[in-house]
């Protein structure tokens, strides 16, 4: 049984819809209570001050409330029935009743007035113990809802899940890594991955749990390195080869350089051809010299001032 259909009511708002529903009974206007929620704070805002009571079973808002966008329901009419009475305030100005006074009769009015505001007030308070506990259950946290160390070493905790969380004994066996000398305990079941910094041999390991072809789980540390451990250095190998065979043999002596003779000095240009000098005719004419000022006898030593020389 919803305990809190009787106290309270929620609607969605429209930006159109400005009169709702009261559907519960009360003992006196001020005992409802009408929330609006601020998306904004994300809060159940009080909004008496923004609402009247249009009859005994509707209040209005002076604004319509909008439609909602984070929540299903942003409007809330709740009962809250008044037990204590404000200073100088009497049962009979609180709602139609009597005190009782000693030897007096007692009407039946006013016992069903006594009662009724205690029903009420015992009806809020089961949709409050109720709420409380419905936000209890959603907030509560329990094994069910975990990864365990039995769903570690089963391999039952294999892929994330956001709906569970993981307890420190199963996170430890998922994911500490070992700093230490000695090997660490063999345990049931660790994933791939898990580490161990060997401090002696200063190499790191991980844990290695797939199968081999025996179809056997290895369970094994497997260091990150080429070899095994380091042994004692070994004998001098046989003395290594040339990846190419044996120089050949000499080869034969090259010709003389010799020497040869000086070319004519008879005034011609000459070259070499065929190991003998050569006249060279047909190269072209020779430009004469050309001189900005002729040649200059100062103390016996001649000068000229050359302005072109021509190319050979």
């Amino acid at each position: 049984m919803d305990e809190c259909t009787t106290v309270k009511i929620e609607y969605k708002g429209d930006g159109v819809q400005t009169v709702f529903t009261v559907p519960f009974t009360y003992m006196n206007w001020d005992d409802i209570k009408v929330y609006l929620y601020d998306e904004t704070d994300k809060a159940w805002e009080q909004t008496n001050s923004f609402v009247r009571q249009t009859n005994a079973s509707a209040v209005e808002f002076f604004t319509a409330p909008p439609a909602p966008t984070d929540v299903d329901y942003n409007v809330r009419i709740v009962r809250n029935t008044e037990l204590q009475l404000s200073a100088g305030q009497t049962l009979k100005e609180y709602f139609t009743a009597a005190t009782f006074q000693v030897g007096s009769s007692i009407r039946a009015e006013d016992l069903n007035n006594n009662f009724d505001q205690l029903r009420l007030a015992i009806q809020e308070g089961r949709c409050a113990i109720q709420s409380g506990l419905e936000v209890l259950d959603e907030n509560t946290w329990n094994t069910d809802e975990a990864y365990t160390y039995d769903d570690q070493v089963n391999q039952r905790w294999v892929e994330a899940d956001d709906t569970k969380l993981a307890t420190s004994d199963a996170i430890r066996a998922r994911h500490d890594a070992y700093v230490q000398s000695n090997v660490p305990p063999t345990v049931v079941y660790e994933q791939t991955g898990k580490t161990w910094q060997n401090t002696d041999d200063c190499w790191s390991s991980y844990w290695q749990n797939s199968v081999d072809p025996d179809g056997n789980d290895s369970k094994t540390w497997v260091a990150y390195v080429n070899t095994g451990p380091r042994g004692e250095q070994g004998p001098q190998g046989p003395p290594g080869q040339s990846i190419v065979g044996p120089p050949g043999p000499e080869g034969p002596a090259g010709p003389n350089g010799g020497t040869f003779p000086d070319a004519p000095s008879d005034g011609n240009t000459y070259g070499r051809k065929d190991a003998a000098w050569v006249e060279v005719t047909g190269g072209g004419v020779q430009a004469p010299l050309t001189f900005i000022k002729p040649l200059v006898n100062n103390n016996n030593t001649v000068s000229i001032d050359l302005l072109t020389i021509p190319n050979a």
